[in-house]
Parts: C-alpha cells; structure tokens; sequence
C-alpha cells in the first residue's frame, strides 16, 4: 500500500444510546479513531445523544487495514462503548471519500445511532503537513483498541 493522508472529519453523532444510570440518560460522548497503530480522539460533549464535534483528526498511514471510528460514553472509570462503524482503507483508497452520516452498531450488532463524518484519502507526496483542526486529543496507544481490527468486529478498551 502506498503511503496515504487519512482525515477523518468528525461532524457529530446522531441518536446515541442513552448514557448511564444516574446521568439522566445522557451520554458523555466522543469519537475514538484507530488506523494501524495511530490513535486520535475527539473532546468529549457532555449531556448529549446528539453531540457536535466539527473536529478534524489527520492520519499519515503507510500500513493500516481499516479506519476503526468508535463511539464511547466517558466516565469517571471504565468508558462505556456506544457504537463502532469501520471503512476499509482500500475502499478509501478506490473512491477517495466517504462524505455521510453512517450506522453504528453495538456490540451486538444493534443499531446505536448514527456518526455524521467526512473521511477522506489523499496521496501523502500531495498533503500539506499534518496539521489537527477542531477540539482534539491524541492519546497514542493509552486507551482503545487492544487488538488488531477486521471489518465488522468491534473492540472495546480493557
């Protein structure tokens, strides 16, 4: 695979699963991306099944099957998985967007709302440097995914 730009717009989620007892049912939410090894994540919105997170996370990918784009409920201990949806980095590669809002699932294969994004893939040689844009965090390997992603399987942090 040649090396490639992945940017992930982040626009919102639609629809979330409600949030933990105690909370009024609403969920804590932010976007949790995984390609390869490199990891990015959204702020967290609080009180909110629908958040806005207008964020950008940029990706310099040379290897990487999938963009991995999990939702989770933040909390005070062990977050909460929402949702997961996966695009795999060939399809990115063939059509060079994927611009709506797509479905997430549980981890029962359940509908859980729905991710409003922009994922775009551009040849590394013609991309500006990387720069992130919107509210973001970038947390490397401290927290998500624990083992390597196929499309359609969904992983959860330990």
């Amino acid at each position: 695979m040649p090396p490639v730009r992945i940017v992930v717009h982040a626009r919102g989620a639609k629809d979330l699963p409600d949030g933990d007892f105690g909370s009024k049912n609403r969920t804590d939410a932010y976007l949790f991306v995984k390609i390869g090894e490199e990891t990015r994540q959204t702020k967290v919105i609080d009180n909110n099944n629908n958040p806005v997170w207008d964020a950008q996370l940029v990706f310099d990918v040379v290897d990487g099957p999938e963009v991995v784009m999990q939702v989770f409920d933040s909390d005070a201990g062990r977050d909460d998985f929402l949702g997961v949806h996966a695009i795999p980095v060939g399809f990115l590669m063939e059509n060079g967007v994927v611009d709506n809002v797509v479905a997430l699932v549980d981890k029962k294969d359940k509908p859980a709302g729905g991710l409003d994004i922009r994922v775009e893939c551009l040849p590394l040689e013609a991309a500006a440097p990387a720069q992130q844009q919107g509210p973001f965090f970038d947390f490397g390997a401290s927290k998500g995914c624990q083992k390597s992603a196929r499309y359609g399987q969904r992983e959860e942090p330990k």
